[in-house]
Order: C-alpha cells, then structure tokens, then sequence
C-alpha cells in the first residue's frame, strides 16, 4: 500500500473474483445441460411407454369391436328368426348360439400405467409440447368418464336385466325341451325380451361407436408422439 502498488493489488482481486464467478457460471451451464440432457431422456421414456399404452388400447378396442360386431349380428338373427314359425336347418342349428352370445358383453378400460406414473411423479413438465401434453389428459378423461357412466351402466343392465331374462326362457322350457323352433317362439311370444335385445342391440350399436371415437384418437396420440420421438 505505501509503495503504490495498490492498484495492482486491486486489479488482482478483482481478476480473482472475475474468475471464480466465470467458473460458477460454467459449473451451473454444464449442471443445466446434464438436466437437460437427463430430462430429455426421461421425457423420450415416457413418450414411449405412452406409445405402448395407446397401442394395448387400439388392440383392445378392435377386440371388443369384433366381439360387439358378432353380437349385433346375432341379436339381429333372433329378432328375425324368432318372427317366423318354422326355421331352416342353419337358424335351428345357429339359434342357440346367437342367443348365448348374447349373455356377455364387452367392457373397456385403458392401459393406466403410464399416466398414473406420469401424474404421480409430478413430471408434467417434462413434455413441452403443449397440444400432446392436453390431448393426452382429453384421451384419458374421456376415458375415465365412459368408464364410470356408459361402460358401467351397459354391464349393469347386462347382469340385472338381458341375462337373467334370457335365462328364464331355458328355464320355463323345461329342462328336456332344446328345440329351436320352441325357444324361437318363446323370443317372439316374450314382449319384455324381445325389446331387451333390441336395447342390447341398439346399446352394443353405440358402445362401439364410443369405441371407435377413442381408438382414433389413440391413433391421433400415437402421431404426436412419433413426431416428437423423431
């Protein structure tokens, strides 16, 4: 300080803190890009396990649309075989098929997995891409409210009303009396059944409306997410 060196000094210090705050600088971009990097990694992993999830669903969607296809067709082949007094040979042989396919029906949930993790580990903003991020949360509430209200409601009606009436008709036939002829008649003679199938028909005809709604959008999904895995 008595020398005059004090402007050295100075100059030293200052170089010193010059340094030190560049290497924190440093130290906090390189920390960023490991996030980034590690984010990047996490979110491609979700993307995905999302993928996988939406095609489980496309494959159960097309599953119980064959099925509930099969099912409208039969209801259809009771309604008109049950008008006629005398069968051919192939509604006597096919009759009691249709009618058991009728006892059950289809429902559909999703694959969950991956959005329960997703939600669950707060990583929401892990996805950037806004439109992916609000269609995926559209597809699974949807989801989540066909579930609850028209998925429920057709097994309901399902187990207390259509199998138990198609039930009745075995049983009220007595035990040794399979012909067709005679079941057929019984459907005819039967008001309350006979609109219980056309019900079944006409609801198993929506249900896979529902289920085509949402295995397009499963397929919209799958498109978003392969752009973003590009």
């Amino acid at each position: 300080m008595e020398t005059g060196k004090t402007g050295k000094y100075l100059k030293y210090a200052i170089g010193e803190i010059l340094l030190v705050v560049i290497g924190i600088l440093i130290a906090l971009w390189i920390n960023n890009k490991n996030q980034e990097y590690t984010n990047s990694k996490i979110a491609r992993t979700y993307l995905a396990d999302f993928k996988r999830d939406l095609e489980a669903d496309i494959h159960t969607l097309e599953k119980n649309i064959l099925k509930n296809d099969i099912m409208i067709k039969n209801a259809d082949s009771i309604m008109i075989a049950s008008r006629k007094k005398v069968l051919s040979e192939k509604e006597k042989n096919s009759f009691l098929n249709w009618v058991n396919s009728l006892m059950g029906e289809t429902y559909y949930v999703p694959e969950k997995t991956t959005i329960r993790q997703f939600e669950s580990s707060n990583s929401s903003q892990l996805i950037t891409s806004k439109t992916l991020k609000d269609q995926l949360f559209t597809y699974y509430t949807a989801n989540d409210v066909n579930e609850n209200n028209f998925e429920k409601s057709i097994q309901l009606y399902q187990h207390n009303y259509l199998t138990k009436d198609l039930m009745k008709v075995y049983k009220n036939l007595g035990q040794n009396s399979t012909s067709s002829n005679i079941i057929a008649q019984k459907f005819n003679d039967e008001f309350d059944l006979a609109t219980a199938i056309f019900f079944k028909q006409n609801l198993t005809t929506n249900q896979n409306k529902q289920y085509g709604i949402f295995k397009e959008k499963a397929l919209d999904l799958i498109k978003l997410i392969n752009s973003e895995l590009e």
